[in-house]
């Protein structure tokens, strides 16, 4: 059983602990909660099993060796990974297709996600123009007049634009269309740039109980 934002429920046994760190957030520069987005005090995070770094390829290096050596300060011995999401394929109503259909095209994009700009960064980076883009609450439970909305927003985009999405708001809509165009979502993948080693070790620790 994998859990999503588990790592505070302090009285649910577990196996592993992973603590997942945007890199173009850093929590060096976050307050806890309601100041800031922080769940706990950062030195929670000395229970974890590891550390992933996410999106680090979407800040500077120099930027990324100080929230490392930030995260090993705040929590020797705690293992460190650094990844990137990388998009893999279109997906839709039809078979999937590939990034290059993005390339040159205008896009009018929406999500309802932690770091929209995160997703914004990732249709520029496949060589798309965002001439429009719509945001909505981290885990947005679409209602039927968002639909409509939606619908309509699209319906008014550009001649020739194409319509994107996240795959996290795709699943929640499940639509073919909106507004008279077809819905994309970007599929996106993890990779581990480095320390991917010592997270393998600790999941193959495991792997017998789960046998």
């Amino acid at each position: 059983l994998v859990l999503d934002d588990g790592f505070q429920h302090r009285r649910l046994a577990r196996d592993l602990g992973l603590v997942l760190i945007d890199a173009t957030r850093p929590p060096a520069c976050d307050y806890v909660f309601p100041r800031g987005t922080l769940r706990e005090p950062v030195r929670g995070l000395r229970r974890a099993n590891a550390v992933l770094l996410t999106r680090c390829d979407q800040v500077p290096e120099a930027e990324l060796d100080a929230l490392r050596a930030w995260v090993e300060w705040v929590a020797p011995g705690v293992p460190v990974a650094a990844t990137e999401h990388r998009p893999t394929e279109l997906i839709g109503a039809g078979d999937p297709e590939p990034l290059d259909r993005l390339r040159g095209a205008r896009v009018g994009a929406f999500c309802g996600i932690g770091n929209p700009e995160a997703f914004r960064r990732t249709l520029e980076a496949l060589g798309a123009t965002v001439s429009q883009m719509r945001t909505f609450p981290d885990h947005h439970a679409y209602a039927r007049a968002d639909v409509d909305d939606l619908a309509r927003w699209a319906a008014a985009l550009p001649p020739g634009a194409l319509l994107a999405t996240t795959q996290k708001d795709w699943v929640k809509l499940r639509v073919a269309e909106l507004g008279g165009r077809p819905l994309r979502a970007v599929r996106v993948g993890l990779h581990v740039r480095d320390g991917g080693d010592a997270l393998a070790g600790l999941l193959e620790r495991l792997v017998p109980r789960w046998a």
